[in-house]
């Protein structure tokens, strides 16, 4: 069984040209499995209808209805035949990462084909609903809603065992698969004659370059970084802050950067595609500054991590449980007096700062292939499982048929 070729399909209700974590494990899931077996990955239609789909698996994209949540498009298969008949087919196991109107979709077909079906939780729905629909009633319709989702499936996958605890909060009752995310960016194809003149362009030589990669969302604490940049300045810390990426709260947070007269050292740099330039950013950075709430496993920090740059986090955040204090990354008071404190201490000690890279590197670093192993020989066990109950199950119908005469 292991070395049969599997047809795969992967379902998102959110995909490129928006970029988020979640998508970007979508698509390098897909990326890596495609070099060995069938992928499917079922998505919605891009708004941009000038954007291309050349990526080296197959992709199905879903009409949407003409309603959008923040980032976000609302698919809606049931108006999609064509979309329907394209997941309808009999593969081999069927992965969701998200749990909305796709998913739905992909379960009904998983229970009529009998095809094993597993979800990944990347994300803090509740969260999410309370802050898009101010409403705990509302909030409490929905959890329940993606709760059905979750049950629905063989297995649930996430990225740390605080998540796992968090997927039982949330009504789940199954077993749960920790799996963390990789690591897409290869840190052996920097240059390093480029390196001082990338660095160049965003921060003199005597000033800490400090990054967030990602979506310029309020839900990502953005800002609290403008706050503590604030602080830092009136500390007369030598520092440049660098945003990149791009949101629905990009130009509100750029006009609070400027009402804050932080105009001098905080740098939008908006959406970056070009993943050779993000390298770079990663590479000439002092510290990645990641203080979300939100976010569960983030990406981004295992891609400072493969530049020896390490994070700061939030305290008793579900994504900085990944980290040790001093050790391979830090920890930050949710209070921006303590937490630019914290970072100014940082670069105090040295030779601490430089044990503490190396150590990020070596304890969060993991590429895709290492993921992608791992979660295949994973899907090979579920399928031969999930073939075993429906023998189990053959055989106790034909016993219970046999009792009926």
């Amino acid at each position: 069984m292991k070395d049969k070729k599997l047809k795969i399909a992967l379902c998102c209700d959110a995909f490129f040209p928006m970029v988020d974590g979640v998508i970007n494990a979508v698509h390098n899931y897909a990326s890596k499995l495609s070099e060995k077996h069938d992928v499917t990955v079922f998505v919605p239609e891009s708004p941009d209808k000038n954007f291309v789909d050349n990526f080296p698996y197959k992709v199905v994209r879903c009409k949407n209805l003409p309603i959008k949540f923040g980032d976000y498009v609302t698919p809606l298969p049931l108006i999609d035949k064509n979309f329907r008949n394209q997941l309808n087919q009999n593969f081999d196991i069927i992965h969701l990462h998200s749990p909305f109107t796709i998913s739905k979709s992909a379960i009904k077909v998983a229970k009529k084909r009998k095809i094993p079906l597993i979800i990944t939780l990347h994300s803090q729905y509740k969260q999410d609903f309370k802050e898009k629909t101010k409403s705990n009633l509302l909030t409490k319709f929905m959890m329940k809603y993606i709760a059905k989702s979750f049950n629905a499936c063989d297995e649930l996958w996430t990225m740390n065992p605080k998540m796992a605890d968090l997927s039982h909060e949330y009504g789940y009752t199954g077993g749960v698969f920790v799996l963390p995310n990789g690591c897409d960016l290869n840190k052996h194809d920097i240059q390093d004659n480029k390196v001082d003149t990338f660095r160049l362009q965003y921060a003199t030589r005597n000033e800490k370059l400090l990054l967030y990669v990602g979506r310029i969302h309020i839900l990502k604490n953005i800002e609290f970084i403008l706050k503590v940049c604030e602080k830092l300045k009136e500390k007369h810390f030598p520092f440049k802050m660098v945003f990149v990426g791009n949101g629905q709260d990009f130009e509100k947070f750029k006009k609070m950067s400027k009402n804050m007269h932080l105009e001098d050292s905080v740098i939008f740099v908006g959406k970056v595609t070009d993943r050779d330039k993000i390298q770079y950013f990663y590479k000439v950075s002092d510290l990645f500054v990641f203080p979300s709430n939100y976010d569960t496993d983030g990406i981004v920090k295992t891609e400072a991590a493969a530049y020896q740059t390490p994070t700061i986090f939030l305290k008793d955040t579900i994504v900085s449980s990944c980290v040790q204090d001093n050790y391979n990354g830090y920890i930050g008071e949710n209070d921006t007096i303590k937490f630019a404190d914290k970072i100014v201490d940082i670069f105090k000690d040295e030779q601490n700062y430089k044990t503490v890279c190396i150590n990020a590197e070596k304890t969060l670093y993991l590429t895709w292939n290492d993921i992608i192993a791992k979660a295949e020989k994973h899907y090979y066990e579920i399928i031969e499982e999930h073939k075993k109950g429906e023998e189990d199950e053959n055989k106790i119908r034909r016993k219970k048929q046999k009792n009926l005469f």
